[in-house]
């Protein structure tokens, strides 16, 4: 059990208890074209790239976005297993968690609109090490599941707000 996971999660919410607003926050990325179909993101201090493979007419300099949504759940997993695990005083040796996403191109090329261009299905394998007993894992996993905020984002409606901006000095946009 890592003490500082558990310290600090403890802090957050024993300081929430008083004041519910600092559980309140918001997270911003800004992707932006670099070359070809390659992207650069930036977070907070961060900055990333998201690319294609050469067969996708890419530079295969970094993930596609749809291995970043699997790497996000994947991270999240692992996140949210050292967390609760923390908090609940529940040992683990080490989590791994596996991620293979399933698609057909068809939907995100518009050949059939009958293809939905995202996964179709996402599979997630976690592995766990851990001495406890399989009743403490168990309830372990059932708070994960309920618990890791990206799980819960692709299982559960989001909504999302679109605005569009464009600009284009030749053409003003009324």
């Amino acid at each position: 059990m890592s003490e500082l996971v558990q310290r600090t999660f403890q802090g957050i919410i024993e300081a929430t208890n008083k004041d519910a607003s600092l559980t309140k926050g918001v997270f911003r990325v800004t992707s932006e074209l670099d070359e070809h179909v390659r992207v650069k993101n930036t977070a907070r201090d961060f900055e990333f790239i998201a690319d294609e493979p050469e067969a996708l007419a890419g530079t295969n300099l970094g993930p596609n976005p749809v291995e970043y949504l699997l790497a996000s759940l994947g991270s999240c997993q692992v996140i949210t297993y050292q967390v609760v695990a923390s908090l609940k005083g529940i040992q683990l040796n080490n989590v791994k968690v596996e991620t293979k996403g399933n698609i057909d191109w068809r939907g995100f090329l518009g050949i059939d609109e009958n293809v939905r261009p995202g996964y179709h299905k996402i599979e997630v394998e976690t592995i766990i090490d851990s001495d406890e007993s399989p009743e403490r894992i168990q309830e372990l996993i059932k708070e994960v599941e309920a618990r890791c905020p990206v799980l819960d984002n692709l299982v559960n409606t989001v909504k999302v707000e679109s605005k569009i901006s464009i600009v284009n000095e030749k053409n003003p946009v009324v």
